[in-house]
């Protein structure tokens, strides 16, 4: 007699061999999206010690808005409540899509991304920034002429206040095929490119909605930054 339990088991065996199998598929036709996954530093960053732990989902650019959003909640600890410096572990996961480029270097962005924006096509130029300079770097990464670390919004001044951002690899590989095809370059080669250009503070995580999850089961809170 086949019991549900059986039945589920057995199911997600199938599952599973499936899943290796179009793995393994796509690994020997994409060998550049392989990536050695750093999961003792994925774990070390979603342990960071905080009362207050919150996951921020970006699925776009949109101006840097999650960054904002980021800003806004740690100041609302660390300042309006009082609760100290540290006291709330912001985390964002860069899932879909460009919005991947927030977490990319200066050289990724004045070799890659910026030469690239006005020659892709319009549906895949949405969302990106507008009127860069050539050779500007990235307009989110460093810190602003404030000097206040209660208004500055840039990834820079985040992760020097504990900040860490999570950079999906299947959105990296989608990206990198935007801008080699806008480029003229090889695919493979802009992905390596960009995969080993990651900001400080940052890791390459396979994909989005796993680090999503990750944090939900490390008791992080999660918002949709960009809806």
């Amino acid at each position: 007699m086949t019991t549900r339990k059986v039945f589920l088991v057995a199911g997600a065996a199938a599952d599973g061999s499936a899943a290796t199998a179009c793995a393994s598929d796509s690994a020997a036709k994409e060998p550049f999206a392989s990536f050695a996954f750093d999961q003792a530093r994925f774990a070390s960053m979603l342990g960071k010690p905080a009362r207050h732990r919150q996951c921020f989902g970006a699925a776009q650019i949109a101006g840097g808005d999650v960054l904002r959003q980021m800003l806004n909640s740690m100041n609302a600890y660390e300042y309006t409540l009082k609760e100290g410096s540290g006291a709330m572990h912001a985390a964002a996961v860069l899932y879909h899509g460009h919005v991947v480029a927030l977490g990319m270097n200066d050289r990724a962005w004045n070799e890659l991304v910026i030469p690239a924006i006005p020659k892709m096509s319009e549906p895949m130029r949405k969302g990106m920034p507008a009127g860069l300079k050539p050779g500007s770097g990235n307009p989110y990464w460093h810190e602003s002429k404030i000097k206040s670390p209660q208004y500055d919004a840039s990834i820079e001044a985040l992760v020097l206040r504990r900040a860490s951002f999570f950079i999906c690899n299947n959105a990296l590989v989608g990206t990198a095929n935007v801008i080699a095809t806008a480029l003229g370059k090889h695919q493979a080669e802009v992905y390596k490119q960009l995969a080993a250009s990651t900001v400080p503070g940052s890791l390459l995580v396979p994909a989005g909605v796993m680090a999503i999850n990750a944090c939900q089961d490390a008791r992080f809170t999660y918002i949709q930054a960009t809806l």
